[in-house]
């Protein structure tokens, strides 16, 4: 499928989604300018009560450092199919990720399990970048709104992706 962002250049992402949610589709971006990115296809109905948020958000983008064990996915640039804005793009995370939703850290698994401390130190890896990011997020004047463990990624080595869903706010 063909979409363009808002200056007109053409996005083309995946047939089919990659992730899908209460809001809307994932779509990883095939060929464009925004290499390593995906587009969020919100389902019919949804876009317009998260415009203006959306908008603020591309407009003041968060200026995190680029990091190999924490990525931010904020939202780069609005998708439009013809004239209307149907979602957004945003970066990709980390190959191989896994949500904390699907994923069971409980003692079956041989990369967190507790008894061992190799699986004490993978929990506390993604803790502390989990950690961090949310620090990051605040000390750019945003609250975590949706902080929940499908919005969380992570990787067998600890590296965490955190999807942005944030309340727009000013932190003193």
């Amino acid at each position: 499928m063909q979409l363009k962002d808002s200056k007109g250049q053409l996005i083309t992402i995946a047939d089919s989604s990659f992730a899908s949610g209460g809001e809307g589709d994932v779509y990883k971006v095939t060929g464009s300018l925004y290499k390593d990115c995906c587009v969020k296809i919100f389902h019919e109905g949804k876009m317009a009560a998260r415009q203006s948020k959306l908008d603020y958000m591309i407009k003041h983008p968060l200026n995190a450092p680029n990091n190999s064990v924490y990525k931010i996915c904020w939202p780069k640039e609005f998708a439009f199919k013809g004239n209307e804005c149907i979602g957004f793009i945003m970066p990709l995370a980390f190959d191989n990720s896994h949500s904390l939703y699907d994923i069971n850290l409980k003692d079956g698994s041989e990369l967190f399990v507790r008894a061992s401390e190799r699986g004490m130190t993978n929990r506390m890896k993604v803790l502390y970048n989990i950690a961090n990011v949310i620090s990051i997020i605040h000390q750019h004047g945003y609250v975590l709104a949706d902080f929940k463990p499908q919005n969380i990624l992570f990787t067998d080595s600890g590296k965490i992706s955190m999807r942005s869903q944030v309340k727009i706010c000013y932190l003193p």
